[in-house]
């Protein structure tokens, strides 16, 4: 093997000797790279990491293990072990502290893994999927840049590691099939092969090369939308596909290696993207099978080589990662904007200094998918209230599916007949439809709305959900409208956040996180509160508040209102008329919000007028025309919709 390129590699990421004084600085930050690799040297593994797929906090031995055992019956926990984090984890400690201890132990791991799990076997199958051999390769690859390179020499180490990562490619290349060009799977199987192109090209063949440069590209074209989003729809795993390419991304800038692909313009925007895929203290939205977890050091990779606006705390703590070569690197001179669309894969955020709110209305992407159409997720003044479920488990079970399911995300659906129906783990028998979505700012603060269908035995069903949030009373508001069958009965779900505590009343629920208190307030319906399972990691199972809302709707098309505030913030209705009527004009809906300083009047029409005056006017003899016109103390009007 020549290791001139990995040489090299190492010669400019070590160039300014930031690694002398890094574990002094970041002693706080390393806390749980040292305490992974503790259990280690006594024989034990956990999976800590953020990027951990399936994560695991109980440490189990190894040695009982070995490479194609797993505790617990999940399987998962293999499918880890099989991706040799730990290498990176154990080559780190040894370049942050120079101790033998950690350098012995990973060729130990590497000798041992080599000799006594080979892929013609059957009894190691499962240390063999196409997924984690990629994810193996790019380890041991990231690996090598902490550790000598004359350790690297051993003739025994050489020459085992020459034999088992040419076997890796043929196995990579003879496994890949068509499907792959879809999935996250494709591209970390792949990511794996081209990280060894890039610093061993002489283990490579030409077909392989080719192969390699060829899917990747196809597989980068197909799996984002437009917007930058991931088609499978999962925060975690759109960081999972975007950190193997940025550091295939990394080693070529750091060799000077041109590209067959232009990585870094094809990762510029699924990047800015993730940007909204976390709140402001950089923890995932775990929608979708991902993770409530700190990113924060993956958002400081992204920072250093420039995809986003660079924060200098974040340029010391990802020099870990990304070395000397990105110090002075430009990065993107502009704030991202609070509001992302997500025109082409319905996924709507609103995120500032207050407020960070997200909406999902697109398509069902991969089995990763939850039941979780027009849900959202909501967090005022850094405190998380209404938040995703979470998904504790790929083992096909019950609470599986109970995490999946539409009772575990914030939207709209007919209990007696759902929406979205979940077979198992990974399959559906039936999905709805998006129709529309959209969110734009308003001088007030944010208007988002979407609306999908579902198909039932008597005909269709079409929900649609409105959100407007005023910033100056910190308030959401939201709208929903159900059109189907008559005397139908529509349960709306808000699963309430681990931390915050919650009592109902009468028509709303209190409840309180730390010294904030809110409310929610439900202009009709029956209110029940009960306790739910939820996870916010993988492996770990927690229970949380869930409060269901069931409004029984007698005409084939009806609207009500839900508002979530501080609490003291009135909520009263306020009457509506047609111009020139006597009598209460049931289709408008309208209220007052109101606190000690401000004051709203919304008014809410349920369906368009075909009868009578399409001019209203309210109690307060405000005159108005439109579906949704909010009015605020000086008299000024906004149509909304």
């Amino acid at each position: 093997m020549d290791f001139q390129r990995v040489e090299t590699y190492q010669q400019k990421f070590f160039k300014d000797d930031w690694v002398s004084n890094y574990a002094e600085q970041q002693k706080k930050f390393l806390e749980p790279l040292f305490a992974r690799v503790d259990f280690l040297m006594n024989d034990q593994i956990i999976y800590t990491d953020a990027m951990d797929m399936e994560a695991c906090s109980t440490p189990y031995s190894l040695k009982n293990a070995g490479w194609n055992n797993f505790p617990e019956e999940d399987p998962e926990w293999l499918f880890m072990l099989s991706r040799h984090g730990f290498m990176v984890d154990l080559a780190q400690c040894y370049a942050l502290t120079k101790e033998q201890c950690y350098m012995e132990k990973w060729t130990m791991l590497l000798l041992d893994f080599i000799t006594n799990c080979e892929s013609d076997s059957p009894a190691n199958e499962n240390s063999w999927r196409p997924l984690d051999v990629g994810l193996r390769l790019t380890n041991w690859m990231k690996s090598l840049t902490y550790l000598p390179i004359s350790h690297m020499k051993n003739a025994e180490v050489e020459k085992m590691l020459h034999r088992s990562i040419q076997e890796h490619l043929v196995i990579l290349e003879n496994s890949y099939i068509d499907k792959y060009r879809l999935s996250n799977w494709g591209v970390l199987a792949i990511g794996g092969m081209a990280a060894v192109d890039l610093f061993f090209p002489d283990l490579v063949t030409e077909t392989q090369r080719a192969f390699i440069w060829k899917r990747l590209t196809e597989q980068l074209d197909l799996q984002f939308y437009d917007d930058g989003m991931h088609w499978e729809q999962s925060p975690l795993y759109q960081h999972e596909v975007i950190m193997t390419c940025v550091y295939l991304l990394q080693i070529s800038e750091y060799l000077e290696q041109p590209l067959p692909i232009d990585l870094r313009g094809k990762l510029a925007q699924p990047i800015q993207t993730t940007y909204y895929l976390a709140d402001n203290q950089e923890k995932l939205l775990p929608l979708n099978d991902s993770d409530h977890v700190d990113f924060h050091y993956v958002y400081a990779i992204y920072r250093n080589l420039g995809f986003l606006k660079k924060r200098k705390k974040d340029s010391n703590l990802a020099v870990l990662w990304t070395g000397s070569l990105y110090s002075d690197y430009p990065s993107v001179g502009i704030k991202l904007a609070p509001i992302f669309a997500g025109r082409d894969s319905g996924m709507m955020v609103y995120k500032d200094q207050d407020i960070y709110f997200t909406l999902f209305n697109g398509l069902h992407g991969s089995g990763h998918g939850h039941a979780s159409i027009g849900s959202f997720t909501l967090q005022l003044d850094g405190q998380d209230i209404i938040v995703d479920s979470g998904r504790y488990t790929y083992v096909n079970s019950e609470q599986r599916i109970q995490l999946k399911e539409l009772a575990a995300h914030n939207t709209l659906f007919v209990a007696k007949e759902p929406h979205t129906i979940i077979r198992d783990t990974w399959g559906y028998d039936k999905l709805p439809k998006p129709l529309f979505h959209n969110i734009r700012n308003i001088p007030e603060g944010f208007f988002a709305e979407c609306g999908w269908s579902a198909k039932s035995d008597q005909g269709w069903t079409i929900f649609e959900r409105r959100f407007l949030y005023l910033e100056k009373i910190n308030s959401l508001i939201i709208l929903d409208n159900f059109s189907g069958q008559k005397n139908t009965e529509v349960t709306s779900s808000y699963n309430l956040s681990s931390t915050v505590t919650s009592q109902k009343m009468d028509n709303q629920v209190h409840i309180k996180i730390k010294e904030n208190q809110y409310k929610i307030h439900f202009s009709e319906g029956q209110t029940m509160q009960e306790t739910a399972e939820s996870s916010e990691i993988y492996n770990q199972l927690t229970t949380h508040q869930r409060i269901e809302n069931k409004v029984q709707c007698q005409e084939t098309a009806h609207t009500w209102v839900t508002v979530i505030s501080p609490t003291d913030v009135k909520i009263s209705q306020v009457e509506v008329k047609q111009v020139g009527e006597t009598k209460k004009f049931d289709q408008a809906i309208g209220l007052r919000l109101e606190n000690q300083k401000e004051k709203f009047d919304l008014f809410i029409l349920q369906e368009d007028i075909v009868s009578g005056n399409k001019l209203l006017v309210s109690e307060f003899d405000q005159f108005f025309y439109g579906q949704v016109v909010l009015i605020d103390q000086d008299e000024r009007m906004q149509r909304i919709k």
